[in-house]
């Protein structure tokens, strides 16, 4: 599938979105005025073309509206809020279109660079897509040497600008993950894997906050006051799914999480310095009065 056709459909489902319901007349009047239609008419039928490719795409499904006159809107507008690869893929072609359409600004729209994506990614989908197990030369930042090893690829992640594939070696019983731009080579092989009809990738990290996988942590509640200011940027980018407000007034919000406190998750708790303070559990407390001290003996 060419961009400029999934283009297409993304304009279609922005279209009906900020419209709310919407007529086909008027879609195609919209269509004729966008940089995409090059002046050529939307017809009834390549518009139920594009309706149809979108729910398999995207999952969204554009339905028509028959009383009060034939008005087309998204009926199920929740899976535009849902953190999938769908609606992923949704969101950056979104980006691609309007970014292509303002070419004469790229020196003033900065964008964040994932390197690790451009040398391996495609291998290893491929591989996903196939069953088929990966030859991954490896060296980690603690080891001197790189390790080459038989992988079968069960799930990928982005996290700080990095991807992650989570994946078991065939000479261990258990999951790795493996950051992409650690890699040194990756080849296909012949040999195939079974993936387990349980495995589910969502719920395996559902009690994570990055990528660290620690299985002698467990997951438990934490509480987190905040700075009036710093409340806000956590309301609009929660630090994890599980996030909710307890309570707020005009000087400090108090969240809650679920999730394992591990290392990543203490390192971000820490980007925050004074405008944040753990409430409990009183060991992460602990955790975070070491670091503190160990950050103040070390400017001493």
């Amino acid at each position: 599938m060419g961009i400029n056709l999934m283009n297409k459909y993304v304009w279609l489902v922005e279209t009906i979105q900020r419209a709310g319901e919407i007529s086909l007349k008027e879609i195609q009047s919209k269509w004729l005025d966008s940089d995409l239609s090059e002046g050529v008419e939307l017809s009834q039928r390549t518009f139920h073309k594009w309706r149809i490719a979108t729910e398999e795409l995207f999952g969204i499904c554009i339905d028509c509206r028959r009383t009060g006159g034939y008005n087309y809107y998204i009926a199920n507008a929740e899976v535009l809020h849902e953190g999938d690869i769908r609606s992923w893929l949704l969101s950056t072609t979104s980006l691609q279109q309007q970014l292509s359409h303002s070419i004469s600004l790229s020196e003033r729209i900065l964008l964040e660079y994932i390197p690790s994506s451009q040398s391996y990614l495609s291998d290893i989908i491929k591989a996903m897509k196939t069953s088929h197990c990966i030859e991954v030369t490896y060296q980690r930042y603690t080891s001197a040497t790189p390790r080459t090893s038989i992988l079968e690829p069960y799930a990928l992640k982005v996290f700080k600008q990095r991807w992650y594939l989570l994946a078991k070696a065939t000479d261990m019983p258990y999951l790795l993950l493996y950051s992409l731009d650690r890699m040194q080579g990756v080849a296909l092989v012949e040999q195939k894997y079974q993936l387990s009809p349980d495995f589910d990738a969502e719920e395996f990290f559902e009690d994570c906050y990055g990528t660290i996988i620690d299985a002698t942590v467990e997951a438990e509640r934490i509480e987190l006051r905040v700075t009036a200011a710093q409340a806000c940027y956590l309301k609009s980018l929660p630090l994890h799914h599980s996030q909710r407000l307890l309570r707020e007034d005009e000087e400090y919000s108090v969240f809650e999480l679920y999730l394992k406190p591990t290392y990543d998750f203490l390192q971000a708790l820490l980007s925050y310095g004074s405008e944040l303070e753990v409430i409990a559990p009183a060991s992460l407390r602990t955790q975070m009065q070491e670091e503190v001290a160990a950050m103040i003996n070390r400017y001493r």
